[in-house]
């Protein structure tokens, strides 16, 4: 038996492309319009909220103690800066 060749019913503007039903393109729609939104920040009803008030703690803790080493350095070095300086004047 020979086969037929048969030219398509409806023949397609761009060969290629995919066609998409109504159905689903509105149903995806529905969902879109019936998405909740949420919060990106933990609420305080979930368990996240009080490890994330612990981090933040933790967190204040961290920089406080970063930022007493800088003042402390910062004092250090203007010490040493001075008394550099009085050297000089001294050996003049």
């Amino acid at each position: 038996m020979k086969g037929i060749l048969r030219e398509p019913d409806k023949k397609k503007k761009f060969p290629g492309h995919l066609v998409i039903d109504r159905p689903a393109l509105q149903r995806q729609n529905q969902e879109m319009r019936n998405a909740v939104s949420t919060s990106h920040c933990s609420q305080p009803n979930t368990i996240e909220y009080p490890m994330s008030i612990e981090w933040l703690l933790h967190y204040a803790k961290f920089n406080a103690c970063w930022n007493a080493l800088y003042q402390r350095q910062m004092k250090e070095i203007q010490e040493v800066k001075s008394k550099l300086k009085m050297d000089r004047n001294f050996s003049d």
